[in-house]
């Protein structure tokens, strides 16, 4: 499977999960020893891109390749990677969930669940414009430790080695959030107090990574 097959097969989970439409929601693979960014064109439903749609950029997001137009967050995808060089993948969607809990404008940490051992909490940046620089203005100090982070009032962004890791991530931590608020819903929601839970999070990051 070569890369725009890979992206198109991620694009269309992601679609059918409803993480993503036609207007929101994008993603990328970069190939570093090509020096190319491979992303979801703008404006085109996910579940029938096609080779030919995908937008494939230089890194200076120049497009060099694709019949439909670059995603306008090119710069975000570019920018996460450039701050996370053990990464080759970005998935940038608009989970109902996720971007309900964006709306809130916090850190989202509860420790209700292991799933949420795939992160050390997901942090809100604050609002920005879409397509613009300001929409991921305070990425480069959460990206580092954090590989999903809240869009304020917008989506969410997560990055991972491999676009497959990065899509089972998101999904799992997107699950847990569903159970949680269904949870609160219901009663009060209890988390679970671990002294060692930074050490839990550590091993499941290994094992991810190990995958």
């Amino acid at each position: 499977m070569n890369t725009k097959q890979e992206l198109i097969r991620i694009s269309k989970l992601l679609e059918e999960k409803g993480f993503t439409n036609a207007f929101q929601g994008n993603i990328s693979i970069i190939d570093r020893n090509l020096g190319k960014l491979f992303i979801t064109p703008s404006g085109t439903r996910k579940l029938t891109l096609t080779e030919e749609e995908v937008a494939v950029l230089d890194m200076d997001g120049k497009q060099l390749e694709g019949s439909v137009k670059k995603s306008s967050e090119y710069k975000m995808h570019l920018a996460a990677l450039n701050y996370r060089p053990d990464c080759t993948a970005v998935i940038h969607c608009h989970s109902v969930y996720l971007t309900a809990f964006s709306m809130l404008g916090e850190t989202v940490d509860p420790k209700c669940h292991e799933e949420f051992l795939l992160t050390r909490g997901i942090p809100c940046l604050p609002w920005g414009k879409g397509g613009t620089s300001d929409i991921y203005k305070g990425l480069e100090e959460q990206i580092k430790y954090h590989d999903i982070v809240l869009l304020g009032n917008h989506g969410a962004l997560c990055v991972g080695s491999d676009l497959e890791k990065a899509f089972k991530v998101l999904e799992a931590v997107d699950n847990t959030l569903r159970a949680w608020v269904l949870a609160m819903q219901i009663g009060n929601g209890k988390v679970v107090d671990i002294p060692i839970w930074d050490e839990l999070i550590e091993q499941k990051e290994k094992a991810i990574h190990n995958l």
